[in-house]
Parts: structure tokens; sequence; C-alpha cells
């Protein structure tokens, strides 16, 4: 949950975009977010993670399929943790 209450990040269509990025984390954390408006949010998206500062480590992406509501989680080893959205329409990401 963001302290400042929700972010809110322009995804246009075709267009890879971060939406969440995390570093030296430590700890579980996760997100949750939806996309605005609901009915427009198909494509995919993609999380990469390092477990290992700086990019050393670097797991294999994960590719999920877009939905209205998701929630993305970084573990106890995710060092780094970043969250690409490539929608096929234009949407709005409202993250916390």
């Amino acid at each position: 949950m963001a302290l400042l209450g929700p972010r809110e990040v322009r995804c246009p269509a075709g267009v890879a975009t971060r939406i969440l990025v995390t570093r030296a984390g430590g700890m579980p954390a996760s997100w949750r977010v939806r996309f605005d408006p609901p009915g427009a949010a198909t494509g995919t998206a993609v999380v990469r993670r390092s477990v290992l500062p700086l990019g050393i480590g670097l797991q294999p992406p994960e590719a999920r399929p877009l939905a209205p509501e998701m929630v993305f989680e970084r573990g106890w080893f995710d060092a780094s943790h970043q969250v690409v959205v490539e929608p096929d329409h234009d949407v709005t990401a409202i993250i916390g």
C-alpha cells in the first residue's frame, strides 16, 4: 500500500512501460495494481527479478497476461524487482 495514496502510471498501447521498480528490498512485499478502464486491460505484464544487487543473478522473466486487477509479489531474496506492462489499448495503472 502506498503511503501517500495510490500512484497512477499512464501506459500507452503497444509501448513497454515500467510501472514498478524496487531495489534492495530484502523482505517480502506485494503490490495491488488495477488497470483503468478494466475492459481494456489486455496485453502482457513481465516481472523481472534479480537475487543480487546491480542485476547480478537475474532470474528468468515471468510473463503473465494482463488482467483488470493484478498482484505482484517480491520474495525474500529478490534484491531487484521490476514490472513492465505492454497493453493492447491505452490504460492507466493504479498502484496501491
